[in-house]
């Protein structure tokens, strides 16, 4: 009895041991600092970690990396840590710090890391994280696979690409050129951006100008002075927008407020408009087999349209309403209407199919 005992307490500190030895993290640390000339720019390309960028006052940049191998899952950690290298270099645009993986034993990473699977990297539980210090006003490229960007006090001019990973930004930034795939990007501030995000989802609070490119994304934009935008398969949130232009796929776009000039084109998608707070609105819609919601209450405008097919209802206060057939075929017709005080402003829309809702509620 007492050797059965003896022999369970000894596999079971064994096993302890094998936990204790298997949980074991091993990491290492890399550290720079230089100045650039205004005239230059930052390049960051990391890949399997986050980037934190922070602003100060000083002349000086500072980049602080690292990296972190866990063994709780088996491998060779120390081996992976080797093959970890970041790099330093000094070009005519400017300094680029980045991740590299020693190519000469990169077959040994093949076992843990398939091309494009985040999951892979998380099963060797390796991670490269980036602590950089930069003066406001420096230009930032960075390039970040399978990881976080944060923004923190800081507000040069900006290109990110992120995979796998999320976006914050804190602070205003004059300019900002984001590309995005599966991963949310939220800002605060922005005076001119331009964005390609796919299967994301971005939230924006403020933009002068936008310039927006998603597929498969949640959209919600607070408030937008300028939106120029090609969506598929999106749905779309929008606080208050001035000016629009926009080319809608498969799509479904929600706007709360609207005051300037809209050139639409939409194809099996949906278009909601709560509100429009400019009197004399220029609004154009060329839809295909799509849902339109338009509130002209407070409005006055020419109403011109050209339909095939199709549903359209508008408000009994419409006046001098002619409606006469082009097609009888193809039940092609054209209606011509007047709505409110003046007719300076003007709706114009040209359908195939699809729904068309004027309302004043």
């Amino acid at each position: 009895m007492k050797a059965i005992v003896y022999n369970l307490w000894v596999c079971s500190m064994l096993l302890l041991g094998h936990l204790v030895h298997g949980q074991k993290v091993y990491s290492k640390q890399w550290e720079t600092s230089f100045r650039i000339p205004k005239s230059q720019r930052l390049f960051l390309e990391n890949q399997y970690g986050n980037i934190l960028i922070q602003g100060w006052e000083r002349d000086e940049t500072v980049v602080k990396v690292k990296m972190t191998v866990d063994s709780g899952r088996g491998g060779q950690p120390q081996t992976l840590l080797e093959q970890v290298e970041i790099r330093e270099e000094h070009l005519k645009e400017g300094v680029q710090i980045s991740t590299r993986i020693d190519a000469v034993k990169k077959g040994f990473w093949d076992k843990f890391i398939s091309d494009g699977n985040r999951n892979s990297m998380d099963m060797v539980d390796l991670t490269i994280d980036y602590e950089v210090y930069v003066p406001q006003n420096l230009a930032l490229d960075i390039r970040n696979k399978f990881g976080d960007l944060t923004i923190d006090g800081w507000n040069g001019e900006l290109t990110a690409a992120v995979g796998h990973g999320d976006i914050w930004v804190n602070n205003y930034l004059k300019q900002a050129r984001f590309t995005l795939e599966y991963g949310t990007l939220q800002t605060k501030d922005l005076g001119q951006s331009i964005v390609n995000i796919t299967n994301g989802k971005m939230d924006m609070d403020h933009v002068e100008k936008l310039e927006l490119h998603s597929q498969g994304t949640e959209v919600n934009l607070g408030h937008v002075s300028r939106l120029v935008f090609t969506s598929d398969k999106d749905r779309v949130d929008v606080g208050t927008v001035g000016s629009l232009k926009a080319s809608l796929i498969f799509s479904i776009m929600q706007i709360r407020s609207l005051s300037g000039a809209v050139e639409l084109s939409l194809k099996l998608s949906e278009l909601k408009v709560l509100q429009v707070n400019h009197p004399e609105l220029q609004i154009s819609i060329d839809q295909e087999s799509s849902d339109i919601h338009l509130n002209v209450s407070g409005t006055s405008f020419a109403f011109h349209a050209i339909l095939k097919e199709g549903l359209l209802r508008v408000p009994k206060t419409f006046q001098h309403v002619e409606s006469h057939v082009l097609d009888p075929k193809k039940r092609i017709r054209e209606i011509h209407a007047d709505y409110g005080a003046t007719t300076t402003g003007k709706l114009s829309i040209k359908g195939n199919r699809g729904i068309v809702i004027l309302s004043e509620d």
